[in-house]
């Protein structure tokens, strides 16, 4: 859904914003900061643009480039600090199995 011409024509300027209004995957659970970090495969370099995940093992958000943001992407650090660092966050008792679709653009 969120093509370079799609998300334009629906008034959206920047395509994490569109991906994060569009998602179906909601990274608001805390649970998803133990999640692996889903990977993305971008085509054009222009599509990229900063993500935030968190590292359980330094319990710690990183920041690195993506082109989708679902799971253990954030689109800020603030978000993933709250999300994943404000003390509720506890590994799933069960190891998660998150899939996500391949994203090209």
């Amino acid at each position: 859904m969120c093509n370079m011409n799609i998300y334009q024509a629906l008034g959206f300027f920047l395509l994490p914003m569109c991906m994060a209004m569009h998602s179906s995957i909601s990274p608001k659970d805390p649970a998803v900061c133990y999640a692996p970090r889903p990977a993305s495969y971008c085509d054009r370099h222009e599509n990229v643009f900063p993500v935030f995940f968190f590292y359980p093992g330094s319990q710690s958000c990183f920041q690195e480039v993506g082109c989708i943001l679902v799971g253990n992407n954030f689109a800020t650090l603030e978000e993933c600090q709250r999300v994943c660092l404000r003390g509720s966050a506890q590994p799933p008792a069960q190891p998660m199995a998150l899939y996500f679709p391949l994203v090209h653009f």
